[in-house]
This record gives structure tokens, C-alpha cells and sequence, in this order.
């Protein structure tokens, strides 16, 4: 299995069907850049009932790879948003499927959910709220909160 794959699988991403990349490599005088285009579809765990939830990818990147002689020094480098996209490697190879793995990592949301509504995990006793309603008592915030509750309203 690929490490990239495996990797992904252990902290939930499961390609859906395997990603394509179009990606441009230009070798430059004292560079390498490389542009491309991400496009598929991942599945995540829904972040409130842990389902499976769709995440399309539809990614444009690029990045710039110079050696380590040619890496600006920090007194050099000033911090843009070019300096993030600015890589080293060994001056013979770079590995195309970190790059990857990157970008698809940068791309998944914070809060990712299977759907809109989604119903969740009873707090008490763990029924998918989606699939069934449990019967169970409306858990009582915490009275502490109650300022930020009215601060909603």
C-alpha cells in the first residue's frame, strides 16, 4: 500500500476513487516549480456523528523548490505568502506525492459534516440521532454559560 494511502487511512481519509493530478514541473536556472490541479473526492468523518461524510477536492497549487545553497537566509527571508510555497530539496529529485499529501491535508475542513442537519451523537447515550431518536432527556448546559447563550439571541 502506498505510504501515502496508509497514512491517510490511519487518521480517516479514504480516497473515494483514486485522485487526479495535473500537475506542470518547470526546472528553472537556480528552481523547480511546480503548478497543478488536485480534483476528487475523499470521505471524512462526519465531525458530529462520525458517519461517513463526501469532501470534494478541487485544489490549484503551485510551489517553488530550490537547494539548500540557494534557500534564502532568515535574514534573507521576508515572511510573505510566496515564502510558504517556497520548498527545499536535494537538487535531484522531489517527492511529487508529499506535495500531494500536502494539499489535500491543507484542503479538509474543520468542521466537516455528512450532511446540513445532521442529528449527531446522543450525549448520554450514544444513539445516531440521524438514524433514531433515543428518548433521552435534553442534556442541561452548564448554568456557567448561560451569559453566552443570551449573547446568541
Amino acid at each position: 500500500m502506498d505510504p501515502v494511502i496508509a497514512e491517510f487511512a490511519q487518521i480517516g481519509i479514504v480516497p473515494e476513487k483514486p485522485l487526479v493530478a495535473d500537475i506542470e514541473i518547470v526546472e528553472k536556472v537556480d528552481s523547480i516549480s511546480i503548478a497543478g490541479v488536485l480534483n476528487g473526492s475523499v470521505l471524512l468523518a462526519c465531525t458530529r456523528c462520525l458517519g461517513q461524510a463526501l469532501h470534494n477536492v478541487a485544489i490549484d497549487f503551485s510551489a517553488e523548490y530550490v537547494t539548500e545553497e540557494n534557500f534564502p537566509s532568515e535574514a534573507e527571508l521576508e515572511v510573505t505568502e510566496e515564502a510558504f510555497d517556497l520548498g527545499l530539496y536535494d537538487g535531484t529529485s522531489i517527492d511529487l506525492a508529499e506535495v500531494v499529501r500536502e494539499q489535500i491535508l491543507l484542503d479538509i475542513p474543520e468542521r466537516v459534516l455528512c450532511r446540513d442537519d445532521c442529528g449527531g451523537i446522543c450525549q448520554k447515550c450514544g444513539s445516531d440521532l440521524n438514524v433514531e431518536s433515543c428518548g433521552c432527556e435534553e442534556v442541561q448546559a452548564d448554568p456557567r454559560w448561560s451569559a453566552l447563550k443570551e449573547l446568541k439571541n
